[in-house]
């Protein structure tokens, strides 16, 4: 518990840096960018389906599925693109942290920005998957939140600590080291779930996630090189 209140309140402390403007920025447009084009395309294919041959009920349904088009994806799809449009921008949120909160920390390799965004991309896709297979859960009340935020704890906890590990370390200790604090990285990913889940939040939810974690990922690393120091 002490753990997220310190890596909580430096997050928050990080947001009212001007240079967080142009990530939020990079992520906002891209986000709305991909949902834009997602939303058309589905909306099209919706308004294109002729299912009865009926004009006016034809016309009933068209209506009704581009509602609910728009409903179930704006549920379904806001983690997995705005996640995969943080592979961007998630070096240059990290970068902000650690120069405010830990400039004696040495120049970091980066994970590298095509690594970053494949990272992204792939789970984003990922994502989608996991949550359209468990779409009939989300119409079920109260499971679906807690149904949202348990899937995307795990997966978000996942991945922006694995983005954020990787300017600092190799693939396997990264890995390693998300499975030695899988119950840590839970309960940071499960509070940032909530802010994916709230209207308009969920916009700057995916860097305050990206600073979140790179907070994270930085007070384990110190806390396991203290401990290895130990006699």
């Amino acid at each position: 518990m002490a753990l997220i209140t310190t890596t909580v309140g430096r997050t928050l402390g990080n947001l009212d840096d001007a240079r967080m403007w142009r990530p939020l920025g990079i992520g906002i447009v891209g986000s709305a960018i991909l949902m834009g084009v997602l939303w058309w395309l589905a909306v099209g294919w919706v308004d294109a389906t002729g299912l009865t041959g009926i004009g006016w009920l034809d016309t009933t349904i068209s209506y009704a599925g581009d509602f609910a088009v728009i409903v179930i994806s704006a549920w379904l799809l806001f983690v997995p693109i705005t996640s995969a449009v943080m592979g961007l921008v998630i070096d240059e949120v990290a970068g902000v942290v650690e120069r405010r909160s830990y400039p004696g920390l040495p120049p970091a390799k980066g994970a590298g920005f095509w690594a970053s965004l494949w990272s992204g991309v792939r789970f984003g896709v990922f994502a989608l998957l996991l949550n359209l297979l468990v779409l009939p859960l989300y119409f079920v009340p109260v499971v679906n939140l807690v149904l949202f935020v348990g899937l995307n704890g795990i997966l978000l906890s996942r991945e922006y600590f694995e983005l954020a590990a990787l300017r600092r370390l190799g693939t396997a200790e990264a890995k390693a080291m998300r499975l030695r604090h899988r119950t840590t990285l839970f309960v940071h990913g499960a509070a940032v779930s909530f802010l994916f889940a709230i209207p308009f939040v969920n916009l700057t939810a995916p860097i305050i996630a990206a600073a979140l974690f790179t907070h994270l990922f930085t007070l384990i690393r110190e806390r396991e090189a203290r401990e290895l120091r130990r006699p």
